[in-house]
C-alpha cells in the first residue's frame, strides 16, 4: 500500500426484506418506494419514514424516521 492512501472499500448494498405482490423478497434499500411493506427486526435501523401496520402495544410505538432503531415491546403481560 502506498503511504498516505486508503484502501478502496468494498461495494456494499444493504438489503431489506419487503412484501410486494404477495411475495416476501429481499430488495436493496434504493429500490424501496412509498407504500412498500417492510419487515423489521429488533435493533434494525430504518432507512426512511415508516409506521407500524398494527400497534405492538409499546416499544417505539408510532412512526419511525430515517436512522431510528426499531425497538419492539418484548414484554407481554
Amino acid at each position: 500500500m502506498v503511504p498516505g492512501t486508503l484502501p478502496v472499500p468494498p461495494l456494499c448494498i444493504t438489503l431489506q426484506w419487503s412484501r410486494r405482490d404477495g411475495h416476501t423478497i429481499n430488495l436493496p434499500w434504493s429500490l424501496l418506494v412509498k407504500g412498500n411493506t417492510i419487515l423489521l427486526g429488533p435493533g434494525q435501523k430504518v432507512q426512511g419514514r415508516c409506521r407500524p401496520l398494527q400497534d405492538s402495544g409499546g416499544g417505539t410505538g408510532g412512526e419511525l424516521q430515517m436512522g431510528d432503531t426499531f425497538s419492539p415491546n418484548t414484554c407481554k403481560v
